[in-house]
């Protein structure tokens, strides 16, 4: 009998959890979503979490008020930036152990006991270094019996996460048929930039590359949910398949979020433009499917590929086969399923 697989929820409308979750029903497995402040749905055999998106520590308590015995499976799949992993470990480890421990320490507070002044102040601090306290979480739940498997889109931390001595596999990001489709719209979008600016070299390099691109008669759209509004759905898809190019500027130089920018882009046929990326996921090939150039030739890349249809499409068209066959996200569902069963010996 298949697995039951409950798969957790950062919030109530979550996109990919709904997409992970038509994954395995039509792989077969029985699954449904639940919040991640929420108890488990019962008789789960195995817990898939993703991203994190909030905090893992709350998914941890969960699966401590369960009898050992009775606990399901916990399997990972990290998709969330790391810190600087070139940080001495030395340095790194009381830095994420210090981040944790104020992040236990502020949720496990008693009502009432801090004042509402401080306590939002607080929160806010809490909302800072995130990638310290997601990498003292995973280090945390293995160590504590928790967590089974930690998977990541990135080939590069699932090795660090190996030199920590915690079982870690790498499984490529992969695209849903819910995140594109061919609406044949004119292209009339020269540039699409999504995403929160997040550092001042994110915001920095975007505005200076807005600047140059105006010298060529360009105009990025720029979604940030500042100027205008994050989009989801068919909105995105809409805007995706009006967009010549898709626009890949990181925020610090080793994140890996060219994955998820990239399997949303290329299902829409919209060329990704990148500034040099560390090689997160080796199936991504510059020149294939993607373009990548030093920081200084982004605009004159972008004029390029903007007004020279034909050798953007030939790339675009590597992209669309790559994430709607070899790269799609019932493959990377049906690895993790399979790495399920390897690592926990149940019978999947």
């Amino acid at each position: 009998m298949p697995s039951r697989v409950a798969v957790t929820k950062w919030q109530e409308k979550d996109d990919i959890a709904s997409a992970i979750i038509d994954e395995l029903h039509q792989l077969g497995y029985p699954s449904e979503g639940f919040l991640f402040n929420n108890n488990l749905p019962p008789n789960t055999d195995i817990l898939l979490s993703f991203a994190p998106h909030q905090r893992l520590g709350a998914v941890i308590d969960r699966l401590s008020t369960i009898p050992v015995e009775n606990r399901p499976a916990f399997i990972h799949w990290n998709y969330e930036s790391l810190p600087n992993i070139r940080i001495p470990w030395t340095v790194l480890s009381p830095m994420i152990k210090s981040r944790v421990w104020f992040d236990r320490c502020l949720n496990d507070r008693e009502v009432g006991e801090i004042d509402n002044l401080v306590l939002n102040s607080l929160i806010k601090v809490n909302r800072r270094a995130v990638k310290f306290r997601h990498l003292g979480e995973y280090q945390n739940a293995y160590e504590g019996g928790f967590l089974h498997l930690l998977i990541d889109i990135s080939s590069i931390y699932s090795e660090f996460y190996k030199n920590l001595n915690i079982k870690s596999e790498y499984i490529p990001f992969g695209t849903s048929p819910n995140w594109y489709s061919d609406l044949n719209l004119e292209r009339d979008i020269d540039v699409l930039w999504m995403g929160l600016r997040r550092t001042r070299r994110r915001s920095k390099l975007l505005d200076k590359l807005r600047d140059q691109l105006r010298y060529y008669g360009i105009e990025i759209l720029v979604i940030d949910n500042v100027e205008n509004p994050f989009m989801f759905g068919e909105k995105r898809i809409h805007f995706l398949n009006r967009a010549k190019i898709t626009l890949n500027i990181l925020p610090t130089w080793y994140d890996p979020a060219f994955i998820v920018r990239f399997h949303l882009a290329a299902g829409n046929r919209s060329l990704v433009v990148s500034e040099p990326i560390l090689p997160h996921c080796p199936a991504h090939v510059a020149g294939e499917h993607y373009i990548q150039v030093k920081i200084s030739e982004l605009a004159k890349t972008i004029y390029y590929y903007v007004n020279n249809e034909k050798d953007r499409l030939r790339i675009t068209d590597n992209a669309y086969q790559l994430v709607t066959n070899q790269m799609s996200l019932q493959n990377s569902i049906r690895q993790i399923m399979e790495s399920a069963k390897a690592f926990t010996n149940l019978s999947t």
